[in-house]
Order: structure tokens, then C-alpha cells, then sequence
């Protein structure tokens, strides 16, 4: 399951999900229950017959250092949900961390370990403060945010992202017609934005 975005992560932790801290003060989740390796689907990889086989494969093999992101952005949220449910027990099992892209909704509803803010999603700001509503028992619900320019990464950490994914880096079918932002981009990003 292939990604053309770079993730920003912090430190990395074998703890299991279950077990991670409560968040901090500020709503965020601690530094350390970042994934190092992010997994991104795709619609076509999604809506594929193997695909809960396959993804709970990926679980298990990044285990407690990785992430699995649910993106399909053709899938009606049911549907998405359908997917998130049918998975989040291996999340646990496996402590590979289950990211739903761009459905706030969907991560709660299904007891996800995180979100993926896109930019047509709710801000990371807005998110945080959705968040501080309801009742997630220990675990707290994290939150990245998709950056494309040196401000919106600045803003989102600023507002509480827990992670950065900045892209996209490579051209990439995912993004047809735009043209990468590069290594400068990425650079920049990495400069400007201290850890989150």
C-alpha cells in the first residue's frame, strides 16, 4: 500500500495503543505514540476483494511502530465505517494504529486510533475542539493533518495536529496533473515546523 506524502513523525514507541498515556493538557496525544511507518490506501486497494486480508497483513507487520490509513474518498461514510469496524480489533491485536483519512465521524464511531485531516477536512483546531466533547474513555483519539505549504504546517501544529504528513513530495497518480512539491518542500517543512 503505497504513499507519495512524507509523514513528520516523532519519536517512535512500542507501547500498545491500549496502554499509551491520556493526552496531554492540551488534547494532544503524547510524542511518543506516533507511528514511524504510515500505510495509505487508496480506493482501488480499498474496493479490492483481499483488501481486509491485506490490510490486516500490513497491521501485522508494522505492529506497534506503524499506521494503517483507511483512505478511500469514493466510499460513502457507511461504507467507510464498514471497513474501519471490520478492522479495529486487529488494531489492537496487532497495536498497528488505525488512521481514518478526512472523517472525524467515521475514526470516533469505529474506536479508531487516529484521523487524517485533509484539506477539505475540518481544521486541526476544529478537530481538537470537536474532540474535547466527547468521551473517548483513556485513549485518546489522535489527530495528523495533511499539509501542502510551510504555513498550513505551522498552523496545523500550532492548532494541535499530533503528526504532519507533507505532500505531496513526487509526482504521484493520487494527485494527477500537480506537480510535486519536491525535496525543498519537504525540507522547508522539516525546518520550520518543530515537532509536534
Amino acid at each position: 500500500m503505497p504513499t507519495d506524502e512524507a509523514a513528520t513523525p516523532l519519536p517512535p514507541d512500542d507501547t500498545p495503543t491500549a496502554a499509551r498515556s491520556a493526552p496531554r493538557e492540551d488534547g494532544r496525544a503524547e510524542a511518543a505514540a506516533v507511528p514511524v511507518i504510515h500505510a495509505v490506501t487508496t480506493d482501488e486497494i480499498a474496493g479490492s476483494s483481499d483488501f481486509l486480508e491485506r490490510a490486516r497483513g500490513v497491521m501485522r507487520a508494522l505492529g506497534a511502530r506503524g499506521a494503517l490509513h483507511l483512505r478511500a474518498p469514493s466510499l460513502s461514510g457507511r461504507a467507510l465505517h464498514a471497513l474501519a469496524a471490520s478492522l479495529a480489533g486487529d488494531a489492537r491485536a496487532t497495536r498497528c494504529a488505525l488512521v481514518i483519512n478526512d472523517r472525524l465521524d467515521v475514526a470516533l464511531a469505529a474506536d479508531a486510533d487516529g484521523v487524517q485531516l485533509t484539506s477539505r477536512s475540518l481544521t486541526a483546531g476544529d478537530a481538537r475542539l470537536a474532540l474535547r466533547s466527547t468521551r473517548r474513555g483513556t485513549r485518546p483519539l489522535r489527530v495528523g493533518a495533511s499539509v501542502h505549504e510551510a504555513g498550513e504546517a505551522r498552523a496545523a501544529a500550532a492548532a494541535g495536529a499530533d503528526w504532519l504528513v507533507a505532500g505531496h513530495v513526487f509526482a504521484t497518480a493520487s494527485h494527477l496533473g500537480a506537480p510535486a512539491r519536491g525535496l525543498a518542500f519537504l525540507r522547508a517543512v522539516a525546518a520550520d515546523v518543530p515537532a509536534c
